[in-house]
């Protein structure tokens, strides 16, 4: 493993959780049409922010492990949608 392919998959993860958060905020704007309630909603974004703390802590180890630096990272990127009237 080197560390352009550790940062790739860093991006490409990131890349995966930032458009299902940004799915999850068109649904939001819709919740009744789709059925959905609130609570199901921040259950579904909380779920992707607990995958997501998962998949840093998971490279974290990876490049440790292979003894490289890490330079990309699996946050939650500026500009992506976020989801109004649900709590962090």
């Amino acid at each position: 493993m080197e560390a352009l392919q550790l940062d790739t998959l860093a991006i490409h993860w990131s890349d995966a959780l930032d458009a299902a958060e940004n799915s999850l905020a068109e649904v939001s704007r819709s919740r009744r049409a789709f059925q959905l309630s609130a609570t199901e909603l921040h259950d579904r974004l909380t779920g992707l922010r607990l995958e997501r703390g998962a998949a840093e802590l998971d490279l974290e180890l990876l490049a440790r492990t292979a003894h490289i630096e890490l330079h990309q990272h699996v946050r939650r990127r500026t500009g992506s949608a976020g989801i109004s009237g649900l709590s962090p």
